[in-house]
């Protein structure tokens, strides 16, 4: 939910919420930047590793991108 969720977050800081962003744009806008490229990037990377990848890698790693991807996650909610 992240993945799909992080992109529709990001524009409503522009459209809904545009006096708030204007407002504290300066700090926020470097998080945001860097939730973005980090959690988002990674996220879509193991998540598509785990879906993907279902005959073409081994359990371990399989296993190890779903903790990527439950990592990610839960850093971007932080």
């Amino acid at each position: 939910l992240g993945v799909v969720t992080g992109i529709t977050l990001e524009f409503q800081f522009g459209t809904n919420w545009s006096r708030y962003s204007e407002y504290v744009g300066d700090i926020f806008g470097s998080l945001l930047a860097i939730e973005a490229t980090l959690a988002f990037f990674l996220e879509s990377t193991f998540l598509a590793v785990w879906a993907f990848g279902w005959d073409k890698v081994s359990k371990k790693v399989h296993l190890f991108a779903i903790c990527a991807v439950a990592f990610a996650s839960n850093m971007s909610a932080l």
